[in-house]
């Protein structure tokens, strides 16, 4: 008969929003030992095992970590472990009241500060008269506006990018060019 022992120590990780983490114990003892991980010292519900998994991590669970294993001869707590997780931003395409067409997918995953290319209208979006001229970060033309092909660095968020339409406004044989931020046209 022996009190548990650990062999093998939990080890702190990094992972990204979304992914799965697998935490581990390694420990010997005689008889079988049983287990509970803990989160900041309390107790995990249904965390019963040598090895916690979570499968999709989200900001939430970041945090220290630490495992009991006891048996009927005695218990050891494991060394506290960091779990971080580290946030991804999307960006993702609006067609701003688009009438056929598809909206470009940026199947990318960015880390705060990383670099985004903008897309431009590769769906072939249209609306009525009007003309692709760029994006906006608000529907009503009222942020920032980037050209395709343009660069940012992506803040800690996700962002969406609206379509800025231009139209042909002529009354009698004059044409009025008008910029709208208000509006998100962008009127010629």
């Amino acid at each position: 008969l022996s009190a548990p022992v650990i062999k093998l120590q939990p080890q702190t990780q990094t992972v990204y929003s979304g992914q799965s983490v697998v935490l581990s114990v390694s420990a010997i003892s005689y008889p079988f030992p049983s287990f509970q991980w803990m989160k900041e010292g309390v107790n995990i519900s249904g965390a019963s095992d040598s090895v916690y998994t979570i499968d999709s991590c989200q900001v939430s669970d970041s945090g220290t970590y630490s495992i009991e294993v006891s048996n009927s001869q005695g218990s050891v707590i494991s060394d506290s472990i960091k779990l971080y997780i580290n946030m991804l931003y999307t960006v993702t395409y609006d067609g701003n009241g688009n009438t056929s067409g598809n909206t470009p997918t940026d199947t990318n995953s960015y880390e705060e500060s990383q670099t985004v290319t903008v897309l431009g209208n590769v769906g072939s979006l249209v609306n009525g008269d009007s003309t692709f001229v760029g994006w906006n970060t608000q529907a009503d033309g009222g942020g920032t506006g980037y050209a395709q092909d343009t660069t940012f660095s992506i803040e800690a968020s996700n962002i969406t990018l609206y379509v800025v339409w231009a139209i042909t406004v002529s009354d009698s044989a004059e044409e009025f060019v008008l910029d709208s931020i208000m509006t998100g046209l962008k009127i010629v």
